[in-house]
């Protein structure tokens, strides 16, 4: 650790992580500028901060895990190439400068990245915090840009498509519908009886089968379980085993590659999952995970057990387990799928992105109030809360740690306007983590290629 005034600002930077944490904290050195770097410009930062008088020290992530992303363990290099351990997180190199306000933080940050702009890589960007301001030079950040993953390996969907739809019979609302299309994948819409002439003057009939599902839930304003149901009952009675179930505005898929979200059009987003799981037991729902909650350029884990599940599903619909309540009916979903001893496979290697839900006009627009207040957002977070409370509290949810399973925060969901938001950690819901192959996992010989 040094101490340096740069532009009359007094601070302290730091080149490695240390122990350093509480004399800064009791000299109220409270804010951080963390600067990372990609590894090929170390010569021009040693060189920037010689001209302040500083020796830096090389410094980068290092863990002595060696299966860093569980591909091993999990068999999970025999359906295509996962492998983040080379992002910018993991081999840049970085550093932090500490500083004693929000203004004197903001002030060096922009002082610093204009001289790093200048010395070292001009395309080095910046983002602000309230706490802490990141400066990156990472010049490997436009590497994929403009690229899609296309092609496939010739194996066909299996399981039936399904998206259930609500007010959004317009290419720039049932984007989820536009993009399978795009895509020539056929699939299923499942819609309310009193708009179905809607969709059907929309839809693109080549791709798509328009369902009727002969009633109106959304008089009932209890969101999309009642929908999600009829859907399962429907399949079940031509004797399907599994379905995906998607929401109606998914925007897109990405693929994790590198430490990068690259867009992916292929059939693989779904056969590949179908693989996987088809050499597997007591499989209750997967889903991709969504793409906001992955963040790009580090490492992360292929699959995550037992976790939540929501908007982009794939459904063991014999398992007897339905959807219910108003709100969060996915997330309750997850929790009863594993509860009932079924185990679930969220999946990092695609990634699915949409709009926050009530963000848009249809769907649950109605019932999250989004459209001119937050009230529905608030209920949705301490009512599904309180349900959930109950049921650990009579014995009907079995969990590890009651103080530590739920989090409430405040959520932004536009410019000084932030919700409720409840995070549940599925990590203290008691369940057997140890996924139950029948057989070895085979090679799915991915015929994906970057176009």
């Amino acid at each position: 650790m040094s101490s340096i005034t740069i532009n009359n600002i007094e601070c302290y930077i730091i080149f490695k992580d240390s122990s350093f944490t509480k004399f800064l904290k009791d000299n109220n050195f409270t804010h951080k500028i963390k600067i990372r770097y990609s590894k090929c410009l170390l010569d021009r930062v040693k060189l920037f901060w010689e001209r302040y008088g500083i020796q830096l020290i090389e410094y980068t992530k290092s863990s002595r895990r060696t299966d860093k992303e569980y591909t091993k363990k999990y068999g999970f290099d025999k359906l295509m190439y996962y492998d983040n351990t080379n992002g910018t997180y993991e081999k840049c190199g970085y550093y932090s400068i500490f500083t004693k306000s929000k203004v004197e933080n903001d002030n060096l940050s922009d002082f610093i990245r204009e001289e790093i702009k200048n010395y070292i890589y001009d395309k080095t960007s910046i983002k602000k915090d309230k706490i802490t301001n990141s400066i990156n030079s990472n010049i490997d950040k436009d590497k994929y840009d403009n690229k899609v993953f296309v092609g496939d390996n010739g194996i066909e969907i299996k399981y039936k498509i399904n998206i259930l739809s609500l007010g959004r019979y317009t290419d720039k609302l049932g984007t989820t519908h536009k993009i399978l299309t795009e895509m020539k994948i056929h699939h299923y819409l499942f819609v309310e009886e009193k708009e179905f002439e809607l969709y059907n003057n929309w839809i693109n009939q080549e791709y798509c089968i328009l369902i009727n599902s002969g009633e109106n839930y959304s008089i009932l304003k209890e969101g999309g379980q009642h929908m999600r149901n009829f859907i399962i009952e429907y399949w079940l009675s031509k004797g399907e085993e599994f379905i995906w179930m998607l929401d109606d505005n998914i925007q897109g898929y990405k693929r994790l590659y590198d430490g990068f979200k690259i867009d992916i059009k292929s059939k693989e987003i779904f056969t590949s999952i179908e693989h996987y799981i088809s050499h597997i037991d007591n499989i209750g729902i997967c889903s991709h995970n969504i793409q906001t909650l992955v963040r790009p350029n580090s490492i992360r884990p292929c699959l995550l057990i037992n976790s939540k599940h929501f908007s982009s599903l794939l459904i063991n619909i014999r398992t007897g387990i339905r959807f219910r309540f108003k709100y969060n009916e996915d997330h309750i979903f997850s929790i009863d799928t594993i509860n009932q001893g079924f185990q679930s496979i969220c999946f990092n290697h695609i990634l699915y992105d949409k709009i926050t839900s009530g963000r848009q006009t249809g769907g649950n627009a109605e019932i999250y109030g989004s459209q001119g207040n937050n009230e529905g957002y608030n209920q949705k977070c301490f009512t599904t809360l309180n349900l959930l409370k109950e049921e650990i509290n009579n014995k009907l949810i079995n969990v590890s740690n009651e103080d530590k399973i739920f989090k409430v925060s405040k959520k932004k969901i536009s410019k000084n306007n932030y919700v409720s938001h409840l995070g549940i950690n599925y990590d203290y819901i008691v369940s057997d983590k140890n996924l139950r192959f029948n057989k070895d996992i085979t090679d799915f010989n991915s015929g994906m290629v970057l176009d």
